[in-house]
C-alpha cells in the first residue's frame, strides 16, 4: 500500500501533534488509565526536540512562528509538570517508545520518514518565504489530516 509523497505537510505527520493529542486525552482519562501510560517523558522529549528545531531554523523561520510554537510547547511542558506525576519507570518508558514507534509506522504508511517531515518540510527555507503568521496558522489548520 504505497502512496505518493504529499507536497503539503499534514499535521498528522508531526510527532508534536501526536503528543499534544495524546496529552489532552491522558488528562481527560488519566483516572482510568494505567500508570505506565504517563506522557511525561514524551512531553520532555518533544519540548527538547522543538528547541532543537527552532535553533536549526533560526536563520529562516519567522520569529513569530518560532515564538508561537515554542510557547505552545513550553505551556504544554508546564501543564505536564503541574498536572502529571513524573514517572520514568521501565514500563512508562517502554510505552513512550512504542508510541513513537506507532508514529514511525504511520509515516511509513505514507511512504515518509521523520527526515521527510522535519528536515525536508519543517526545516526547509522555501517553506517560509513571504509567509505571514496568519497564513501559517491557516495552512496548518487546513492540513490537519
Amino acid at each position: 500500500m504505497k502512496q505518493t509523497k504529499s507536497k503539503k505537510l499534514k499535521l498528522s505527520q508531526l510527532f508534536s501533534y501526536w503528543t499534544t493529542f495524546y496529552f489532552i486525552v491522558y488528562l481527560i482519562l488519566r483516572q482510568y488509565l494505567p500508570k505506565w501510560m504517563n506522557p511525561y517523558p514524551m512531553i520532555i522529549f518533544v519540548t527538547i526536540g522543538q528547541f532543537i528545531i527552532s535553533y536549526l531554523g533560526r536563520t529562516f523561520m519567522p520569529y513569530i512562528i518560532q515564538i508561537f510554537v515554542l510557547s505552545w510547547k513550553i505551556i504544554q511542558l508546564l501543564l505536564c509538570m503541574l498536572l502529571v506525576k513524573p514517572d520514568f519507570s521501565k514500563n512508562t518508558l517502554l510505552f513512550n517508545i512504542v508510541f513513537f514507534g506507532l508514529y514511525i509506522g504511520f509515516l511509513k504508511i505514507y511512504n515518509l520518514s521523520i527526515f521527510d517531515s522535519y528536515f525536508k518540510k519543517i526545516l526547509n527555507p522555501k517553506a517560509y518565504k513571504n509567509i505571514t503568521f496568519k497564513e501559517f496558522i491557516k495552512e496548518r489548520l487546513n492540513n490537519i489530516v
